[in-house]
């Protein structure tokens, strides 16, 4: 058995069945293991932690109560994928935690970047709190309603289908969050960020170099920032929301499918309104005034774009 199931006292897993089958080609040698898991009576899972280091992670939620867990591993030869371990460990308080190691070999040689692997995909109950983190690898998750924390250092995001909150990092790699509902923090040192139908109270997004496309957004209050990067934003802005878009060398092109009151200005760019303002006033490159006529409840939305030395853009849209 080369997956390692941790005993642990008052264990939550009554049950389990493993299937392990080793393959070759001309490159590696590959083991898939699918690990079926069954809580005790009386124990929910309430909680999933994963640290891969090796490869990929997916988490994939479910109606059923169990874990579905598979895993791909790849190595140069029998010896090496040997020492590729998987470990998982559930605890009687309804948390299971899955990690990956290469342990030490007997020669401590060098091995070379790439030449081993371990891609992990597990199915959860949809109720269940992710939290993940991959090293050089990407993460996915998909069908989720408690929400997820996920870290990637050197590969993409991708989140679909999920509500709750969810917090997202990534230091080099592309983020796709879409279809979530429910606050939003997303963090990219270097990389692409995409968001599409996010609903909930609150949208954070910071990128350092890459560009933000947010779409169909629905949230209360947003708050997006690039430092060398372009923001394009399109969404429905909600009554006494505040929404900012800011960058530093980036452009900013901003529509809405709601009347807004605004404040753009850009210091060394140009300020564009792409429809005629009621109130409008402009000093220098900054321009306010109100887009539309607000008929509804509550104050009208606030948009704020600025940018130093990029143009700033903005009007109604139908999409």
């Amino acid at each position: 058995m080369k997956l390692v199931i941790a005993i642990l006292a008052l264990l939550p897993v009554a049950a389990f069945a493993q299937e392990t089958v080793t393959e070759s080609d001309d490159t590696f040698v590959v083991e898939r293991d699918n690990v079926e898991i069954a809580p005790a009576t009386g124990i929910q899972i309430t909680e999933l932690e994963i640290d891969n280091r090796l490869g990929d992670i997916t988490i994939i939620g479910r109606d059923q109560p169990g874990i579905s867990l598979a895993v791909v591993k790849r190595a140069p030869d029998e010896e090496t994928l040997e020492r590729l371990k998987v470990n998982l460990v559930p605890d009687p308080s309804g948390v299971v935690r899955i990690s990956s190691a290469l342990l030490v070999g007997e020669e401590m040689k060098a091995m070379a970047a790439g030449s081993v692997r371990i891609d992990i995909q597990v199915h959860v109950p949809r109720s269940v709190a992710a939290r993940a983190r991959a090293w050089h690898g990407k993460l996915g998750v998909t069908g989720m309603e408690n929400g997820a924390d996920v870290t990637a250092h050197d590969g993409d995001i991708v989140v679909t289908n999920v509500k709750g909150t969810v917090v997202s990092r990534s230091m080099r790699g592309r983020q796709q969050l879409s279809e979530v509902n429910g606050s939003v923090t997303a963090d990219d040192t270097f990389g692409d960020l995409a968001l599409d139908g996010i609903t909930g109270e609150s949208l954070a997004a910071r990128v350092h170099r890459g560009t933000v496309t947010a779409t169909r957004i629905r949230s209360q209050s947003v708050t997006i920032t690039t430092t060398f990067g372009d923001i394009h934003f399109r969404g429905e802005l909600a009554a006494g929301g505040r929404y900012e878009l800011r960058s530093f060398r980036g452009n900013v092109d901003a529509r809405s499918t709601s009347p807004f009151e605004v404040e753009a200005s850009s210091r060394d760019g140009r300020v564009e309104p792409l429809l005629a303002l009621d109130a409008m006033t402009r000093e220098g490159r900054r321009v306010t005034g109100r887009a539309g006529s607000w008929r509804s409840a509550g104050k009208p939305p606030v948009l704020v774009l600025s940018s130093t030395a990029g143009s700033v853009t903005f009007g109604l849209t139908s999409e």
